[in-house]
């Protein structure tokens, strides 16, 4: 454990050193980052605190989340043993503070698209009152600046996915933030005996997400993206001439604005609906 921790110190400084953040550090996924974060902001550093969770008693108990970015994903907050305390606009938003707050949280993806409040605005209004903010970003890379676009706004705490497309470790993610809020998750996380040593990151995790994010660090995205339209491209000429069917990019309508390629077709005059051509693909070799 002493070891582990040894680790994870020195790959949370070349994260930070790496994104411009205070502190970060390796987690078990960007699910993990969340429950961490809210970890932090409900038991802190406090070690009864700590032992106590999910119960919540003497704790703040609430987190204000907005409508727009309710999904499944939010059981993260919500096992810790806080309320998500749902909300729209703005008005609402400040109503909903009161003494059980423990933090605002927002979520950026093409799931939650349809918020009324901005990033900004929130954690501008989340720190007018003293309350920090965790944000899931989780497949917000590409692009790269956004692994430091956000702690530059003042973003509390930021959850990333190390899969996806920063193509570390699967089963790994980055907690990046303030050095306060970032310390304090990290008193509740493995190698410590406390509510999420479940999810311990191993240095297997610690050292391939770590080496992911270098490397990502010194990708030619524009080369990259070349790459995508190209791939995107030879499915396009792979359809071309074929009865009914045309293709089109399209936007992604999310954050990460990796290229779509649209190919429709019409389903009455070819007998093919979507889930029978999704099947099809499946059971066999395209």
């Amino acid at each position: 454990d002493i070891e582990h921790e040894r680790r994870g110190h020195d790959a949370g400084e070349r994260i930070a050193e790496l994104t411009g953040a205070e502190a970060g550090f390796v987690t078990a996924g960007a699910s993990c980052s969340l429950c961490l974060a809210t970890c932090a902001v409900t038991a802190g550093d406090d070690r009864q605190k700590m032992r106590q969770l999910p119960d919540l008693t003497g704790m703040k108990s609430e987190v204000i989340i907005q409508k727009a970015h309710l999904s499944s994903f939010d059981h993260a907050f919500r096992m810790v043993g806080i309320k998500l305390i749902v909300v729209e606009t703005a008005e609402a938003l400040a109503k909903a503070i009161n003494e059980k707050t423990a933090a605002m949280a927002f979520v950026l993806s093409h799931n939650s698209l349809g918020h009324k409040v901005g990033l900004e605005a929130c954690t501008k209004m989340a720190h007018d009152h003293g309350l920090p903010v965790i944000l899931d970003a989780a497949a917000e890379i590409p692009p790269a600046e956004n692994l430091s676009k956000f702690v530059k706004m003042g973003v509390d705490m930021v959850a990333y996915s190390g899969g996806k497309n920063l193509r570390g470790p699967q089963c790994s993610g980055l907690l990046i933030g303030k050095k306060k809020w970032i310390d304090l998750a990290y008193a509740n996380a493995a190698p410590h005996n406390y509510f999420a040593r479940i999810a311990k990151v191993g240095k297997e995790e610690i050292v391939g997400l770590l080496a992911a994010l270098e490397l990502y660090l010194r990708t030619d995205h524009a080369a990259e993206r070349r790459e995508w339209h190209a791939q995107l491209n030879r499915v396009a000429e792979g359809v071309e001439g074929a009865p009914t069917v045309h293709s089109e990019f399209i936007t992604n309508s999310d954050y990460s604005h990796s290229p779509r390629l649209s190919v429709q077709w019409d389903e009455e005059k070819l007998h093919l609906s979507v889930p029978e051509m999704v099947q099809e693909l499946r059971d066999g070799s395209p």
